[in-house]
């Protein structure tokens, strides 16, 4: 089956005929955007994967949505994210997409889009640029040039593709609902009052008969709707009569009360939504400076993280080194400990034997004094005894030298002769009665013998 692409600008009924035709069974891929909104109180019925992927290559080809680029490119991964999507629409019998930004980024799409439907929504310039003012806060110029820029593109697309399924958001909601019939008849789609029932008029805010006062806008305007009339077979309304106006004529019957209780319920609602998005604009402007004061704080503190981790593992080196080096130091200290311990044993045990030997030598010492002493005092004893005995043999030999001389001489040469050689001379002996002229001499030979 083909692929349904649903084209046309922002705010013109996309997300309307995108869910007429899911509620028909297109699927529109997963997951989709279908929460309320404060523009858009249906949801917007967009498959998010697209969304991501136009918003890509926009960014890609330097633009967005609302500062579209001259040339839409693509990168290998947007190609690659384009295949994956279009595979998971292909397991259906029915799918498709909408997203407004496709508008802009079809050229692309299209080399991977081998049978696909085109259904173009068309809606007045000025009710798309007031509805664009009062959701974006744009002044009127400025939007009202986007939907040139977006619907110049659609006349492009148009022109190259056959049969394009127009989906006028500006028709009463009669011709309207004739038109979403007709498109789901074309795709194969099962209509039903149940479809229908997705679709309230009362959310159109927007609707303009004004006279569009830029060329550009005003031809690109007119031409679309002549495309649109020749492919739906109505005819163009009367110059000064719009589709608004057909509107009142075709609708002659009062509005009831419900549908009024209805629609003020949907204008309070709008309201109430609008305050809640207006709070929670504000909410998210102050969650975002917080975001970013936490962002700069997170910053900060990882900055400060690093540096203390860098001062830390500074620490962590120098201490390792510190470590290393008192490791180094004590195993040094040991080894010396060891030697110094052995020498000192060595040394203790030396003195230890020196001790043992000067005890032995003091004892020896004593007791050599000791004898010393004894025979010291033998000597002197033995020596006074001596003294006295060669005193009483001196003073013996003195008198017997003086009484007995001549004796005593004939003794000692005698003895003096048998001890020594006899002289060349013989010495005159002494006459009895005469002194000894030698006495001395005699005295010395007689202490020698």
């Amino acid at each position: 089956m083909s692929t349904v692409v649903i084209l046309g600008m922002h705010r013109s009924g996309t997300s309307a005929i995108a869910q007429l035709l899911h509620r028909a069974g297109l699927h529109l891929g997963s997951p989709l955007s279908t929460s309320a909104t404060s523009d858009n109180l249906t949801g917007h019925w967009e498959a998010q994967k697209a969304v991501a992927i136009n918003d890509h290559l926009l960014e890609y080809s330097g633009g967005s949505w609302f500062d579209v680029p001259r040339l839409v490119t693509a990168d290998a991964e947007s190609n690659r994210h384009i295949k994956a999507f279009l595979k998971t629409l292909a397991r259906h019998q029915h799918a498709g997409f909408k997203d407004p930004r496709t508008t802009l980024t079809l050229p692309v799409w299209r080399r991977h889009l081998h049978d696909y439907r085109l259904v173009v929504c068309l809606r007045h310039p000025t009710a798309v640029a007031r509805s664009l003012c009062a959701r974006q806060g744009w002044d009127f110029e400025r939007a009202l040039n986007l939907w040139v820029t977006y619907n110049e593109r659609l006349v492009e697309l148009c022109a190259r593709k056959d049969e394009p399924l127009f989906f006028d958001f500006d028709q009463p909601e009669e011709q309207l609902r004739a038109t979403a019939s007709h498109i789901c008849h074309e795709l194969g789609l099962e209509w039903s009052d149940r479809v229908w029932q997705g679709f309230n008029s009362v959310l159109r805010h927007s609707v303009s008969d004004a006279p569009i006062d830029n060329r550009r806008a005003g031809h690109l305007y007119s031409e679309l709707r002549a495309l649109a009339t020749r492919e739906s077979g109505d005819a163009i309304p009367p110059k000064g009569e719009s589709y608004r106006g057909r509107a009142k004529n075709v609708r002659r019957e009062p509005i009831s009360p419900r549908e009024e209780m209805l629609m003020a319920t949907c204008r309070l609602q709008g309201e109430v939504i609008q305050q809640l998005d207006r709070r929670l604009n504000a909410l998210v402007q102050k969650l975002q400076t917080s975001s970013q004061e936490a962002g700069q704080a997170r910053l900060a503190t990882e900055e400060l993280q690093r540096k203390q981790q860098t001062a830390l593992e500074e620490t962590a080196r120098w201490q390792q080194a510190q470590h290393d080096r008192l490791a180094a130091s004590v195993a040094l200290l040991e080894t010396d400990s060891e030697g110094q311990l052995a020498q000192l044993r060595q040394l203790q045990a030396d003195i230890t034997e020196t001790l043992r030997h000067l005890n032995r030598l003091e004892d020896y010492q004593t007791r050599l004094a000791g004898n010393l002493a004894q025979q010291g005092h033998a000597l002197a004893s033995r020596l006074d005894m001596l003294e006295a005995r060669v005193a009483n043999n001196e003073s013996l030999l003195h008198s017997v030298s003086r009484w007995m001389p001549l004796r005593v001489w004939r003794v000692v040469r005698r003895t003096a002769r048998a001890f020594s050689p006899a002289p060349s001379g013989r010495a005159s002996e002494p006459t009895e009665g005469e002194p000894c002229a030698d006495t001395e001499s005699a005295e010395r030979v007689s202490r020698a013998a």
